[in-house]
């Protein structure tokens, strides 16, 4: 997994690349919290990430959530909103454009 936190005005832009798996969840929980900690908007930009196991998808969710309780927004790009699943559905993540399929 490779990863690049980037700001662009007021939005801190998080882009993945790679598989998201159990092995990065602990380099991917302190970037989601340093940018949750940084800014009031987040784009997480998925477009290049191969694969989500259902540790980093937990991770992706309950990130989303936590910007909830914050009052900030958190945003997926490049990714459909299928693909990251949170529980109960309306915890699920805004999108902002789609792509075919991991």
């Amino acid at each position: 997994m490779k990863v690049d936190l980037t700001q662009s005005g007021g939005i801190g832009i998080l882009t993945l690349d790679g598989k998201l798996t159990s092995e990065h969840q602990d380099e991917l929980k302190t970037l989601l919290m340093k940018a949750l900690h940084n800014f009031d908007h987040i784009v997480l930009n998925l477009g290049r990430v191969a694969s989500i196991d259902l540790t980093c998808n937990d991770l992706l969710c309950s990130a989303y959530k936590k910007s909830i309780e914050l009052d900030k927004s958190m945003r997926l790009v490049g990714i459909s909103s299928a693909e990251v699943n949170c529980s109960p559905a309306q915890f699920n993540f805004p999108v902002i454009g789609m792509k075919n399929g991991l």
